[in-house]
């Protein structure tokens, strides 16, 4: 048998432009996360500034080093949609909606802000992005599910030092 790479799934947002990116709110992916874990979401421009909104309101700036662990959930891929891109980003971004004082983790909180943000955008997935729960549902499940076979035999070779496949479900 001859040894395989496994691709790394995790990214930096500021080298991803135009992109939605999810991270775990609480520690990292590959040592901390549980599949029913909550998550933290933002959007990058397209010069890699990270937008994300929080208990401290919309923040907009670097990516902090907790983000250095994230998973794209969507990005934009043609270079002509970038000013769009960028021009829903601010106009979304200037709507007096996004304080601290309407933050509310489970009714008002950073997917919002990301729905929000690809409904002003348009054109994309417009079926997926029609609520919150499709947006979950259609887009970042299926990223958290890949992710999650990545951490799962990275803990394993983490753990045990190799990992048998057929032998763990």
């Amino acid at each position: 048998m001859f040894p395989f790479r496994v691709p790394y799934p995790f990214v930096r947002p500021d080298q991803h432009s135009c992109s939605v990116v999810i991270k775990s709110t609480d520690g990292t992916f590959l040592r901390d996360f549980e599949d029913k874990d909550d998550l933290h979401i933002g959007v990058t421009s397209s010069k890699g500034v990270l937008y994300e909104y929080d208990q401290r309101g919309l923040t907009i700036g670097p990516a902090n080093p907790s983000w250095d662990q994230s998973l794209v959930v969507f990005k934009e891929t043609s270079q002509h949609r970038f000013l769009s891109w960028d021009d829903a980003l601010k106009t979304v971004a200037e709507h007096s909606t996004w304080t601290p004082s309407r933050y509310c983790e489970i009714n008002f909180n950073c997917y919002d802000f990301v729905v929000a943000f690809l409904q002003n955008l348009g054109g994309h997935c417009d079926d997926a992005i029609s609520t919150k729960a499709k947006f979950i549902e259609q887009c970042v499940s299926p990223a958290i599910a890949k992710a999650f076979k990545y951490i799962k035999l990275y803990r394993h070779v983490w753990e045990d030092g190799f990992y048998l496949c057929g032998l763990d479900s």
